[in-house]
């Protein structure tokens, strides 16, 4: 069954991270009447995670544009853009984020043929980790931040915590020659030993 899409004044919010760049967008111009557009695109672009490169398409008017649709874009100098009375419609980042990362590591979860539990010995093969040791559990975040460690995977997307750009559920492992936990991404790279 497909998700429904949000359209609001002609403008069809895409999923994904775009669809993130976009929320965040409509939030931030809420929150900050007149920013200018440059500081918008940057923002939003920050918020999500996407290629600012390719992202011009937020704020540069066009039919595949959320701008002068989700917000009133004036030129005073330089663009500024204001609410208007569809801004508000289609808000969320926050979410749209936990939900895309959720995603993304739910994808790389159900690839692996191995979920190992807490406690269990398993071997890594990921350039950061190669070797034995015990399996922990799975923790979200990024390097030396973190939101903790759960027993599985299920349990954080049960959860759906609030997110930031660049997190992911990683699985622990202590490794056995150092003594060290280290995240592990690739799911598929945890064999039992």
């Amino acid at each position: 069954m497909a998700k429904e899409r949000l359209v609001v004044n002609g403008y069809i919010v895409p999923g994904g991270f775009s669809g993130v760049a976009v929320r965040r967008a409509c939030e931030t111009v809420i929150a900050n009447p007149g920013i200018p557009q440059t500081q918008l695109l940057n923002q939003a672009v920050q918020f999500s995670g996407i290629n600012l490169g390719t992202a011009g398409w937020i704020t540069s008017p066009g039919p595949k544009s959320p701008a002068t649709l989700l917000w009133d874009r004036r030129k005073e100098g330089v663009f500024r853009c204001y609410p208007n009375e569809h801004t508000e419609k289609v808000i969320g980042a926050g979410a749209a984020l936990s939900d895309e990362i959720i995603k993304v590591s739910t994808r790389n979860y159900r690839d692996a043929k191995f979920h190992p539990k807490p406690g269990d010995l398993v071997r890594c093969s990921q350039w950061a980790a190669e070797g034995e040791g015990i399996f922990l559990g799975y923790q979200l975040g990024e390097n030396f931040r973190s939101h903790g460690i759960r027993s599985t995977f299920e349990e954080w997307v049960a959860e759906h915590p609030a997110v930031e750009v660049g997190d992911r559920i990683y699985a622990i492992v202590l490794l056995n020659d150092t003594g060290r936990p280290v995240q592990i991404w690739n799911f598929g790279s945890i064999q039992p030993v």
